[in-house]
C-alpha cells in the first residue's frame, strides 16, 4: 500500500469516526430531555399527589411523554390512584392501549399485572387469574425476573382462593425456584407463605408450619413480612387447637400492625382472635374482638373477612342467647357473602341459620338451610384435591434437595479451578478405591445377587400384603353408616329410613323409594326418634353422622 492510499483510508476512517460521534451526540441531546421530564414525573409522584393532582399528571404525560416512557409513567400514576381513591382504571387502560400499540412487551406485562391485581382486590379471581397469566406470558418474554416472580405468586394467590390447589402450588413452586435463583429473600417467604396457606387450605396444618416458619426467618428485618408471618402460624396453631401457642403469635403480630399503623392488618388479626375465642367456647369476648375488627373492615372494603365477622358475630350472638341479634348479623353476613360469591363464607352462613332456626324451634327452615349447607360444602370440597396435594411437599423438598446437589457442584467446580493438583490425587485414589472394590465385588458377587433375590422376594411380599390391606380397607359408604347405627338397635328398615332421612328426604318420597305408605314411613320415623333418643330429623340426622 502506498503512502497515498494510506493517507486516503486515514482520512476516510476520521470521517467516519466524526459521523458516528455527530450521531451518539445528536441521540443524547434527543433523549435527555425526556429523560428529565420522566424523572420530574418520578419525584412528583413521590410527593404523595391528591386525586386532583394525579388526574393533571395523566393529561401532563400524555402530551408531553412518548412510546415506553410514557407507558410507564402512566402505570406508575395509576398505582397511586389506589390508594387516592377513586382507581383510575382507565389510565390503566390508556398505558394497556399504548404498549400495544408500540408492542412494548414490558410494559403490556406490567399493564395485565396491575389489571390481575385490580380484579383480585374485587374479590373477581378468574378475572384475576385470566388477566395474571397473559401478563405472565408477556414477562417470560423479558429479564425481568423479579416482577416475573410477583406475577407467579399472585397467580397462586388467586388460584388458591378459587380452590385450584393443584395448579396454585405449581405457580408458588415456580416463584420459589426463581426467587432462590436471584437470592431474594422477600419473595422466597412470599411463595413459602404461599405453599403453607395451601396447605392450611387442605386443613393439613403439621406439613403448612414449616414453610411459614422459614418465612419468618428470612424476614425477620421486614417488620411487614413479620406482621404476616406470625399471623399465619398463630392461624395454624389455632386450628390445631393450641390456643395458647396461637394467641402468642396473634397478639406480637397485633403489636407490629399498630405499632405500623396498620389498621387493616390489625382488624384481620382481630377477626382471627374472634376466632379463636369463639372455638374455645368463650362466646362473649370473640364478640369483643370481632366488633373491633368491624369499622376498619368496613372502611378499607374488605368485604370477605367483613362478611365472615358479622356471620361468626351472629354465631356467638345465638350461644349467647341474644336471637334478635343473631339473625340480624346472620343475614347482613350472608348477602355480602353472596354479593362477593364467597362460597366458604355462604356456608358458614347457612350453617348459622340452621343452627339459628333449630334454636327458636323452627324445624323446617333450620333443616332447609342444614340442607344448602351440605350440598355447596360437598360441591368445593373434593377429596381428589386433598390427594393431590398430599404429594406436593415431596415434590417441593425433592426440588430442594436438587437445588442443594447443584450448589455442591458448582462449589466443586469452583475449588477444582483453584487446586488441580488436589482434585488428581482424589481422583487417582478414587480410581485405585474402585479397582480394588470392583475385584472385591468379583469375589462376593455370589453372595451379592443371592442376597438381591431375597430382597426382591421380601418386597413382592409387602407389596402384596399392602395390597390385600388396601382391598380390605375400602368399605362401602352405606355398610359404614349400617355399623355406626347398628348400637341403637334399629331394625332394617328403620336403618334404610334413617339414611333417607340423612340424605334430606321427606316422607313421600322415602315412602316411594322404599315402597311403602306414607303412615308406615311415620311410624319408623317416630320409632327412630326414640331408639335414638333426639327430638326431630335434624337431630336425627347429625345423631347419624356423628357417630
Amino acid at each position: 500500500m502506498n503512502l497515498t492510499n494510506y493517507k486516503y483510508y486515514q482520512f476516510f476512517y476520521l470521517v467516519q469516526i466524526l459521523v458516528l460521534g455527530i450521531l451518539i451526540s445528536s441521540c443524547q441531546r434527543e433523549s435527555h430531555p425526556e429523560n428529565i421530564i420522566v424523572s420530574e414525573f418520578q419525584q412528583a409522584l413521590k410527593n404523595k399527589p391528591s386525586a386532583n393532582q394525579l388526574d393533571s399528571l395523566f393529561i401532563e404525560a400524555n402530551s408531553v411523554l412518548t412510546d415506553s416512557a410514557r407507558v410507564d409513567v402512566l402505570i406508575d400514576i395509576y398505582r397511586k390512584t389506589i390508594r387516592t381513591k377513586p382507581i383510575r382504571s382507565d389510565i390503566l387502560d390508556t398505558a394497556l392501549s399504548q404498549a400495544i400499540k408500540i408492542n412494548y412487551k414490558h410494559g403490556i406485562a406490567r399493564a395485565y399485572d396491575k389489571k390481575g391485581l385490580s380484579f383480585r382486590y374485587a374479590l373477581k379471581y378468574q378475572e384475576s387469574v385470566d388477566n395474571h397469566k397473559l401478563a405472565l406470558s408477556y414477562y417470560r418474554q423479558t429479564t425481568d425476573t423479579f416482577r416475573t416472580i410477583k406475577c407467579l405468586n399472585s397467580l397462586g394467590v388467586s388460584l388458591r382462593r378459587l380452590n385450584y390447589e393443584r395448579e396454585s402450588i405449581d405457580y408458588y413452586l415456580e416463584a420459589l425456584e426463581l426467587s432462590r435463583l436471584i437470592k431474594n429473600d422477600r419473595s422466597i417467604a412470599v411463595s413459602l407463605n404461599g405453599i403453607g396457606n395451601v396447605f392450611v387450605n387442605i386443613e393439613q396444618y403439621d406439613k403448612a408450619m414449616p414453610y411459614f416458619r422459614e418465612a419468618l426467618v428470612l424476614e425477620r428485618n421486614n417488620k411487614r413480612g413479620t406482621n404476616y408471618n406470625l399471623s399465619n402460624i398463630g392461624e395454624t396453631f389455632m386450628f390445631q387447637q393450641q390456643y395458647d401457642s396461637a394467641l402468642f403469635y396473634y397478639y406480637q403480630a397485633l403489636d407490629i400492625a399498630n405499632e405500623l399503623m396498620h389498621k387493616d392488618n390489625a382488624s384481620v388479626i382481630y377477626n382471627c382472635i374472634g376466632q379463636l375465642y369463639q372455638l374455645k367456647g368463650d362466646f362473649k369476648k370473640s364478640n369483643e374482638y370481632y366488633q373491633a375488627a368491624i369499622p376498619k373492615l368496613e372502611e378499607y372494603g374488605g368485604k370477605r373477612y367483613l362478611s365472615n365477622t358479622l356471620i361468626n358475630i351472629g354465631v356467638n350472638d345465638n350461644h349467647i342467647g341474644n336471637q334478635e341479634l343473631a339473625i340480624n348479623h346472620i343475614t347482613r353476613g350472608l348477602d355480602l357473602a353472596l354479593e362477593i360469591n364467597s362460597p366458604e363464607n355462604i356456608i358458614l352462613a347457612y350453617k348459622a341459620l340452621s343452627d339459628y332456626y333449630q334454636e327458636v324451634s323452627n324445624f323446617d327452615l333450620a333443616f332447609v338451610n342444614y340442607k344448602k349447607s351440605i350440598a355447596l360444602r360437598d360441591s368445593i370440597n373434593g377429596e381428589e384435591t386433598k390427594r393431590n396435594i398430599a404429594a406436593l411437599e415431596t415434590i417441593y423438598e425433592n426440588e430442594r434437595k436438587d437445588n442443594e446437589i447443584k450448589g455442591y457442584q458448582f462449589q466443586a467446580q469452583i475449588q477444582r479451578s483453584q487446586n488441580m493438583m488436589q482434585i488428581q490425587i482424589i481422583v487417582f485414589l478414587l480410581i485405585l478405591v474402585s479397582v480394588l472394590a470392583f475385584f472385591y465385588q468379583l469375589k462376593r458377587r455370589n453372595n451379592k445377587l443371592v442376597v438381591d433375590q431375597m430382597r426382591n422376594d421380601i418386597q413382592e411380599y409387602i407389596l402384596r400384603i399392602d395390597e390385600y390391606e388396601n382391598k380390605h380397607d375400602k368399605k362401602d359408604e352405606k355398610e359404614i353408616f349400617y355399623q355406626n347405627v347398628e348400637q341403637f338397635g334399629l331394625s332394617e328398615r328403620e336403618i334404610e329410613v334413617l339414611l333417607l332421612i340423612s340424605q334430606g328426604l321427606k316422607n313421600d318420597e322415602i315412602a316411594d323409594k322404599l315402597f311403602l305408605s306414607v303412615s308406615t314411613v311415620k311410624t319408623h320415623t317416630r320409632n327412630i326418634f326414640i331408639k335414638l333418643d333426639v327430638r326431630n330429623r335434624i337431630e336425627a340426622a347429625r345423631k347419624a353422622q356423628k357417630v
